[in-house]
């Protein structure tokens, strides 16, 4: 009779456990939200603020905020209930991290064992499990942590990356330690959640793969070009060095030459014409390997020299007509005057 008893007890039970979701499911209202990709149920008597709500609904105002606090602190829905004793925040953000995880399910039990570690690293974890509803792994810890205002926040938050992006569901009690009222909240809200999940294609999974080799190849461009730079500076300063070489010693052996024909230069002795240098002039002949630009200077020299000789004869001969005049003139006027003084002599 106690066995009896017993297991009619338990049946009562499950049967009783199982009727509190569907309960919850039938006074309850859904809300999606599309930038997680999920569906939640809320209890219908719940007030809720989403990105959607009109910036003219008098919740924002019952509550003290702003569709513009929720878009700076990436919530997307954020739902009060009807005794003011609990709110609940959703949000959704992604990283790089976030992109490259995908989703925690993918992980393995020891990433998964890492993660939980670092939650009750924190200090602020009084409690840390990993659970799981519909296929999707949780996070859930319950915290107090001071706010702005130096007071005690007690909150129960259950954490997931789906799809790549993070999802918080952060449940805060506005009476004091979070009790089984509020875990019971949260169970059911994870219970009932619904994720779209998307299928990670190649693309995405091999995206930081990609990018981190474009990164690497252009960073191989550019120290080959700074080592290619490098090297042909100094080829072209070798190439410099050796031309100013060249040009110094040439320049060196062209003087010494100059010099030693110089000294092997034969002139006749004696002579004191310009045109004395040039071959075949009265007779003087110079060395047939005289410079080119020094034959051309005194060349030069030569006509300049013949010019005045010439410009002098013609002076000469000016200088010359002009006293031959003079004397002439000179001449005639004292004949003139002879003959005037003889006239007043005949008359007297």
């Amino acid at each position: 009779m106690k066995i009896k008893n017993y297991f009619v007890f338990l049946i009562m039970t499950v049967i009783l456990l199982c009727s509190v979701p569907s309960a919850f499911a039938e006074d309850s209202v859904q809300f999606d939200i599309e930038e997680a990709g999920v569906s939640l149920l809320l209890p219908n008597d719940m007030e809720v603020i989403t990105r959607q709500t009109p910036t003219d609904s008098e919740l924002f105002t019952k509550h003290q905020t702003t569709l513009d606090n929720l878009i700076d602190y990436g919530i997307y829905l954020q739902g009060f209930s009807k005794d003011d004793t609990q709110v609940l925040t959703v949000t959704v953000s992604e990283d790089a991290n976030s992109k490259n995880v995908y989703n925690y399910s993918l992980l393995s039990e020891e990433q998964i064992d890492s993660i939980k570690q670092s939650y009750v690293n924190s200090g602020n974890c009084s409690s840390c499990s990993v659970d799981t509803y519909n296929d999707i792994v949780y996070f859930n810890s319950i915290i107090s942590q001071k706010d702005d205002s130096d007071e005690t926040v007690y909150i129960e938050q259950a954490d997931t990356v789906v799809n790549g992006k993070y999802v918080h569901f952060v449940l805060q009690s506005q009476n004091g330690d979070i009790d089984n009222a509020d875990t019971a909240f949260v169970n059911s809200l994870l219970e009932n959640a619904k994720f779209r999940i998307i299928p990670q294609t190649d693309a995405d999974k091999n995206v930081l793969i990609l990018i981190w080799g474009i990164v690497g190849i252009l960073v191989i461009i550019i120290l080959v070009l700074i080592i290619a730079m490098i090297i042909r500076k100094k080829r072209k300063k070798t190439a410099l060095n050796r031309i100013n070489s060249r040009i110094y010693n040439g320049d060196r052996q062209e003087r010494l030459e100059r010099e030693e024909r110089r000294k092997n230069r034969h002139t006749a002795t004696g002579a004191e014409r310009p045109d004395a240098f040039f071959d075949g002039v009265d007779g003087f002949e110079t060395s047939q390997s005289m410079d080119k630009l020094e034959r051309t200077l005194l060349r030069e020299a030569h006509q300049r020299y013949n010019e005045q000789k010439k410009n002098q004869a013609v002076l000469d001969d000016f200088f010359e007509n002009d006293t031959k005049s003079k004397k002439k003139k000179s001449r005639k006027k004292n004949g003139s005057a002879n003959k005037n003084q003889n006239n007043s002599s005949r008359k007297f």
